[in-house]
């Protein structure tokens, strides 16, 4: 179960028990202003466009992007691969890839990072 807090206008902040996996499809758009998404290991899958702005991406699994996603001033972290087959802005955000108990994280497709 994901539960959502809403903080004003400004963003929001998701917390799971469990494994989620966020999925933006195609055509979709989600933008996360100031907000933290906490996917406890889940991953994200982008389809269609995210856009971090100042927000941050906490616990992924793998970050899986065919769409576009666009790193602004924002932060993620996984703990899986990062497989880029659409496009990554970079901007000034942060990544950071740590390896997952007992495996390799892998980095596929063309993406130039402001801060690994």
């Amino acid at each position: 179960m994901i539960r959502c807090l809403a903080l004003l206008v400004v963003g929001f902040v998701c917390t799971s028990a469990a494994h989620s996996t966020i999925s933006v499809g195609s055509g979709g758009q989600l933008s996360l202003g100031e907000g933290r998404i906490d996917l406890a290991g889940g991953d994200l899958q982008i389809q269609g466009s995210v856009n971090l702005e100042s927000g941050s991406i906490d616990a992924a699994g793998s970050v899986i992007i065919d769409g576009s996603l666009n790193g602004g001033a924002g932060e993620i972290t996984a703990f899986g691969d990062w497989i880029n087959s659409g496009s990554f802005n970079a901007g000034t955000s942060t990544v950071r890839l740590l390896d997952s108990v007992g495996g390799d994280t892998e980095i596929r497709g063309a993406s130039n990072f402001h801060a690994l």
